[in-house]
């Protein structure tokens, strides 16, 4: 007996997360053990379900190479030779400063030769001011690390991007021995075909705002596009609209199936050879393909031609397959390619999609007008729960936005910048003129869209709902979305509503949750009571464009549902510690800015955090203990100390207090001593001289905020014997991930370690 496809297919998606959540690589006994089992249940009948659920297990263990482990441990942060080609487009991280992958790389240390069947991501410091050219070969000598992220709560999982991209290793290159370019042929044409065409566009549209955009949109390179214009995308719903994927692809196929229909009917000779539907779908399916090409095959892209390629072999079969049957061989076919698309958003936002647009046009109005109304304003409806679930913010402007936007993108914009980017390969006044034409067009959508970016009561941030409102919200959207006249839609409405009005988790009155969060060799901590949000400190800034708030604090304040901030503690003005505050007072308003350096910070607003202030929230006590007010303290002796008391127990953040701000803070400490957490001053960056400090406090936990393996080498290993030796236990969040506490309890606090608590085994260890 035949099961439908789509229980098959949907099986194998199971097998497939199962695997994913796995916290360590399996062993290859599980290939040996449940191979012949899953071969005999594919066969058919009842269990073939079974089947495909136990391929979803295994085809991992045959398709995905375990790369985060191919770089010897004793290597990291070793001189290391490394040859290879130049494969991607070079990123600009700074002034002189460029970010590239290296590819086809052969590793050599001391006479041993390792081969990596990865990529490593370089940063080259102080880069030549000449151009660095794709695919070409170089032998460098680098210092690496095995890939490893930040691991927040709400944060992006950068470990899990590397993987899924291959990243074997990260690191940058050394300048002495000097960099050397070698002899050998060239590589990578096809990257080296879009850094000409980038190349072209800077030149051809020097200066334009939306140079970045244009060059997004034929390429692939979003390098160009600036935070600001992100933020409008998202405000507005249209970020899609930047990643080459399923709408961009389909548009490219069907401008290549009208213009290859066009041509065929007007030739007898060719309709006597084939009939002209199947040439333009199979020539819609080749241009689709070189656009994939333009767009460097990127996973987004790879998929999206899987699923054209399931399409078109379902048309020149000329069998009147369902639509449900077609989107699971899609799934199934994209699922056995990549074993790791599970893992992307894009997935699931690209196929539930595709699934919606299959529902809704099913025995609907035929008028073509009303079929593109229902689309838009149905599909960002439909889509809102996995948007919410991933990034925990969706906007009602979107269907309006996207109703003119892309009509206007795919009609306007994106046949000009394809024409643009051909004819940049020919002839310049032609390229210039499509390129113009296509800015021009693209001026015009961005009025629009910055003025629907303005309507901000229009966009809905909620907390991550739990998975079990999305399995009421399935059903409630099927029956909202359903022709009119079937009974039971209004069931629609009760099993939508708990994905908007769900428990949220909160402190008891007189309790305080403390999280320290990931942010390396920067400090950010954030401390809840059950209706106020304090932050202390924002981490460091990361290159050019991002930093640890936009990174870090912004996603995981938006995870836990908070909306505005209290209080923002800035201790002191050094990098590491203010690097997110413009982000964060961009996205959450905030009542109060306190800082121990108000002439350094440069916020007008700031005031200075004198010692002695305190206030209550919800039964929390707070209290700064230093600086004193009118005291010339100056750089980390001027940071603001925090303590925080919730019932019984006590929190203290001392920033990057040196020796002399120490011996000041003991006066003012000794009434709340001791405590039972303790922020370790200066990262650990040397040996605390004055022991009175941690005599005074007793901790039961130290926390030191570090990078794992940071090339300043702390918490030095004295530093960690010497609070060892007070019976604390010391957690860093370089191996611990964000470390999270309840104070107030019943109960002594207790540690709550994001890293080994969500472990998964692309994780280094």
């Amino acid at each position: 007996m035949r099961t439908p496809l789509t229980l098959n297919a949907l099986a194998l998606l199971g097998g497939l997360l199962v695997f994913h959540s796995c916290a360590q690589w399996p062993s290859d006994g599980w290939l040996l053990g449940l191979a012949p089992a899953t071969w005999l249940l594919l066969r058919g009948g009842y269990w073939q379900p079974a089947g495909w659920f136990m391929l979803g297990l295994l085809w991992p263990l045959l398709w995905i190479n375990p790369i985060q482990l191919q770089l010897p441990a004793d290597w990291e942060t070793e001189d290391v030779s490394a040859q290879g080609w130049i494969a991607s487009l070079p990123e600009p991280v700074g002034q002189r400063d460029v970010r590239f992958e290296f590819g086809s790389v052969e590793l050599s240390r001391n006479g041993r030769t390792v081969p990596l069947t990865g990529r490593l991501q370089l940063t080259w410091y102080d880069a030549p001011p000449a151009p660095l050219q794709v695919g070409k070969p170089w032998r460098f000598t680098v210092r690496l690390r095995r890939p490893r992220g930040f691991s927040n709560p709400g944060a992006m999982d950068y470990e899990r991007w590397l993987f899924s991209h291959q990243i074997a290793a990260r690191g940058y290159i050394r300048a002495q021995p000097e960099p050397q370019q070698l002899a050998t042929a060239t590589r990578y044409p096809i990257t080296r075909l879009r850094q000409y065409i980038a190349a072209q566009f800077q030149r051809l549209l020097s200066g334009h705002p939306l140079q970045g955009v244009l060059a997004a949109l034929a390429i692939g390179d979003r390098q160009g596009i600036t935070q600001d214009q992100w933020a409008l995308f998202n405000a507005t719903g249209t970020t899609h609209l930047m990643a080459i994927s399923g709408l961009h692809i389909g548009l490219v196929a069907g401008l290549m199936y009208l213009l290859a229909y066009a041509v065929w009917t007007r030739s007898n000779r060719l309709l006597s050879y084939w009939p002209a539907p199947k040439a333009a779908m199979l020539s819609a399916w080749f241009g689709a393909c070189g656009y994939a090409a333009l767009a460097g095959f990127a996973l987004p892209t790879q998929r999206a031609l899987l699923m054209l390629a399931v399409v078109t072999l379902a048309l020149l079969a000329a069998r009147p397959w369902q639509s449900s049957r077609v989107l699971a061989l899609a799934l199934i076919a994209v699922l056995l390619f990549d074993p790791l698309a599970p893992l992307s958003a894009g997935s699931w936002l690209s196929f539930s999609a595709v699934a919606v647009l299959s529902y809704l046009l099913a025995g609907r109005s035929k008028s073509w007008f009303k079929r593109l109304l229902l689309l838009q304003l149905a599909l960002p409806v439909a889509l809102l729960p996995a948007t919410l679930w991933f990034f925990q913010s969706a906007t009602f402007v979107s269907p309006l936005a996207n109703l003119i936007a892309i009509p206007w993108v795919s009609a306007l914009v994106v046949p000009f910048t394809l024409l643009g980017a051909i004819f940049s390969l020919l002839n310049d006044t032609l390229a210039r003129i499509c390129l113009q034409l296509a800015a021009t067009n693209m001026e015009w959508l961005w009025y629009l869209l910055r003025e629907l970016g303005t309507l901000h009561w229009l966009q809905l941030k909620l907390p991550a709902p739990p998975l079990w409102t999305l399995a009421f919200a399935l059903p409630g959207l099927i029956l909202l979305l359903a022709p009119r006249g079937l009974p039971g839609r209004w069931l629609s409405v009760p099993l939508c509503l708990p994905l908007f009005f769900f428990p949220q988790a909160l402190p008891a009155p007189g309790q305080a949750w403390f999280t320290l969060l990931d942010v390396g060799d920067g400090l950010a901590a954030v401390i809840r009571t059950r209706q106020h949000v304090l932050v202390y400190d924002t981490g460091s800034r990361l290159g050019r464009s991002s930093d640890a708030g936009r990174t870090t604090l912004i996603p995981f304040l938006r995870q836990q549902g908070v909306h505005h901030i209290d209080s923002l503690i800035v201790s002191h003005s050094s990098a590491h510690h203010t690097g997110g505050v413009r982000s964060l007072r961009t996205a959450f308003p905030i009542d109060t800015i306190l800082t121990g350096a108000p002439d350094q910070l440069a916020i007008a607003t700031a005031k200075a955090c004198d010692a002695g202030r305190h206030w209550r929230w919800d039964g929390v006590d707070f209290r700064l203990l230093h600086p004193p007010a009118a005291a010339n303290w100056r750089d980390a002796n001027a940071s603001c100390v925090l303590l925080v008391q919730a019932g019984e127990h006590k929190l203290l953040l001392p920033g990057d207090l040196q020796v002399a701000g120490i011996q000041a803070l003991l006066p003012q400490l000794r009434p709340y001593s001791p405590v039972d957490i303790l922020l370790a001053p200066q990262h650990g960056w040397r040996p605390l001289t004055d022991q009175r400090l941690l005599t005074l406090t007793r901790p039961h936990y130290v926390l030191f905020s570090t990078t794992f393996k940071n090339r300043y080498g702390y918490p030095r290993q004295q530093t960690l014997e010497h609070y060892a030796a007070t019976g604390a236990t010391v957690l860093n969040t370089a191996s611990s991930g964000a470390i999270q506490f309840q104070l107030g309890g019943t109960v002594a606090p207790q540690a709550r370690q994001f890293r080994l608590h969500n472990r998964r085994y692309w994780h280094s260890p």
